[in-house]
């Protein structure tokens, strides 16, 4: 069993247009009214940008479809086609160590072995960067 994409921005329009999903038109599907589901999918819903972009994607192809069903139609589907895609950063938090924990972590590293010496290098440039002469090991560590 597979749920049909458009299902939900259906029963949105639907609700909308005070209707129900067998009376809504092709007039009734839209770049504005999209933008407002899509919207609400965000808000409401809480739904990811992913999510968004996903549905997005359904409507575009949905629009799509229906312009070569319905060309009569096609400037208002054409907006709905050109309607881009959210970017956006991703809500996490900031993680990062302090300088004390930074120092522990280093000194854990047995230094003694090549492997140990080779990650206490990369992790101590990654962290504060090589000093000029290149060698991690004179840094102010």
């Amino acid at each position: 069993m597979s749920i049909d994409p458009s299902a939900p921005f259906l029963r949105f329009a639907a609700a909308e247009t005070n209707g129900s999903v067998e009376r809504i038109d092709v007039s009734d599907i839209n770049a504005d009214r999209i933008g407002s589901f899509l919207t609400s999918l965000e808000v409401e819903r809480g739904n990811s940008i992913a999510t968004r972009n996903a549905r997005l994607a359904a409507m575009h192809t949905f629009a799509r479809f229906l312009i070569s069903e319905h060309p009569e139609y096609m400037d208002t589907l054409q907006l709905v086609v050109t309607l881009p895609f959210k970017r956006g950063a991703r809500v996490a938090p900031v993680e990062y160590l302090e300088e004390p924990e930074i120092k522990s972590v280093l000194a854990r590293i047995d230094r003694r072995t090549p492997s140990g010496q080779r990650v206490r290098a990369v992790l101590a440039d990654v962290q504060y960067g090589c000093t000029s002469s290149g060698n991690p090991e004179s840094s102010h560590l």
